[in-house]
């Protein structure tokens, strides 16, 4: 196994393991009982998004192509690439301002 596929490989299991809490914390009963905690357990998803998009890229998964690097697997993986930062600016204040829908924003951290 190359070193990037070992690398793939580990940031595949850590973004499995940060979606777990969330998986688990899912339903309404566990989400009223952690309360503000719920919220923050949830946001893990965050890097475990990013980390998904490292294994995809590392592991050469069938989507992105098989091992060769051509350069249908190198445009696959910056149409991945730009997937992934479009996605994380969805999540900041400024996509919702430019479009005037700030309103609907709401902020990952409390605003004090």
């Amino acid at each position: 196994m190359l070193p990037q596929h070992q690398l793939g490989m580990v940031a595949g299991m850590l973004s499995l393991l940060l979606m777990l809490p969330a998986a688990i914390t899912s339903c309404d009963r566990i989400q009223n009982f952690l309360g503000k905690l719920w919220r923050m357990l949830h946001l893990l998803s965050v890097p475990a998004f990013l980390l998904c998009a490292v294994h995809a890229v590392l592991i050469g998964s069938h989507y992105l192509g098989g091992f060769e690097w051509k350069l249908h697997n190198q445009l696959l993986t910056a149409v991945l690439a730009v997937v992934t930062v479009l996605v994380m600016f969805v999540r900041s204040r400024l996509f919702w301002s430019l479009l005037s829908l700030e309103k609907f924003y709401i902020s990952p951290v409390k605003q004090k």
